[in-house]
Formats: C-alpha cells, sequence, structure tokens
C-alpha cells in the first residue's frame, strides 16, 4: 500500500506506520485520519454486531403493555480522527425484524465532525400482542471497519387476560357476552359467587368495576 508516495504503510493495520525513507536511516510516521462510530445506549457503548439485548445499554427495553408504546434514546458518537458521515440520512437509522420497532426520531444531520457533538436517535416499541419481540439496528457509515453498526433490541409485550368463572376453575369459564344459567329459582334471594381470575396474563389485571343488568 502507499502514502503520500511512500510505499510500505498499511492504515488498515494502524492509525499510524513507519516508512524508511530511501538513501538513508530516517523513519517517518505519517499519520492516518480516519472516521471511529460508537453508539451508546444508557452511556453505555453497543459493541457492533451485538447480538444480546440488555438492560443495562437499553437494548433490552423489558416488559412493555400490549398496545402501548415505549421509547429508547440512542447516542451516535465520533472518536476518529476525520468527519463520520452517515451514508442514509435522513433515513440514517434503519430497521429489520419485527414491525412492533419504528424509529421515532432519526439523527438530525448526516455527518459528525472530528470532535464535534452527537446525535441520537429514538427507537419505539409497540407491542402488537404478547411475547418477545426483536429487531436489528443498522447504520450505514464511512467508518472502514464498522459499516454497516449493527445491534439487536427486543422488547416483551405484556397484557391482562381476564376470565370469569362459577363455581372456581377453568372448567368453569363463562365466555365474554356468554350466559351464566342458573335454572329455575324459587322466589327469594340466592347468592352467586364469581371467580376473575387472571391466569392466562402476563401483566397485572386492574378492575375498575363490577356491574349487574337486568333484561
Amino acid at each position: 500500500s502507499s502514502f503520500g508516495g511512500w510505499t510500505g504503510c498499511d492504515s488498515a493495520a494502524a492509525n499510524v506506520c513507519t516508512q524508511t525513507v530511501s538513501g538513508g536511516n530516517e523513519t517517518v510516521q505519517p499519520e492516518f485520519t480516519a472516521p471511529e462510530i460508537d453508539v451508546e445506549g444508557n452511556g453505555t457503548s453497543i459493541a457492533n454486531t451485538d447480538s444480546t439485548p440488555d438492560s443495562t445499554d437499553h437494548t433490552n427495553f423489558g416488559d412493555v403493555s400490549q398496545g402501548s408504546s415505549f421509547d429508547r434514546t440512542f447516542t451516535i458518537q465520533n472518536e476518529g480522527s476525520a468527519t463520520l458521515s452517515l451514508d442514509d440520512h435522513p433515513n440514517a437509522v434503519a430497521l429489520s425484524g419485527s414491525t412492533d420497532f419504528s424509529v421515532s426520531t432519526q439523527p438530525s444531520s448526516a455527518s459528525i465532525v472530528s470532535g464535534g457533538a452527537d446525535l441520537t436517535f429514538v427507537v419505539r416499541c409497540t407491542p402488537s400482542g404478547t411475547g418477545s419481540r426483536t429487531a436489528r439496528i443498522s447504520i450505514a457509515n464511512n467508518d472502514a471497519t464498522e459499516d454497516p453498526y449493527t445491534f439487536d433490541l427486543e422488547c416483551n409485550g405484556i397484557s391482562p387476560e381476564i376470565d370469569v368463572q362459577r363455581p372456581a376453575g377453568a372448567a368453569n369459564t363463562i365466555a365474554d357476552g356468554g350466559t351464566d344459567a342458573i335454572g329455575n329459582q324459587a322466589p327469594t334471594t340466592i347468592h352467586l359467587t364469581y371467580t376473575v381470575d387472571n391466569t392466562a396474563g402476563t401483566e397485572q389485571l386492574d378492575i375498575s368495576s363490577i356491574s349487574a343488568t337486568a333484561y
């Protein structure tokens, strides 16, 4: 490889190379300039190609109620000595995987100069059902060794699941909108006990009121 007329220098191996000048013993050390991308979540660096979402760096969003949304903010930094360019601005951050993830806010600029201000982007998870949802972030850029910069995300959809029974027991479930037949009764007051169950749910079930309507 070459650098400014010299031969034998390798910028891929390190940012500094050594070359002996022809006709003497002088050694020159030209410095290469290059961008160096890093992405952080919760102030913690997320390794490129990371495939293990973790709550520490906010790549694991944790439990999110079905139908609601939860956001996490991530930071793009340039730790290099040349301008970092985001290739696909204004849609610099791409997602693949579950469509329950979306980029709600893209980076505001297409580049970060060396020593320049960080850029942020926001990812949202809105579970359409219960269970794990996963997606992969991909950021195309001009870092020679980390293009694209990728990492995985996860969130877990949770939801309560009401079940009404009489008497108690899963075999005695009364369907939503169904009828509980109590048969012929003498003209007197009777007491019926119903059980409200949330065994099948993955989130706390809150009951605001219970009412009975004659028809």
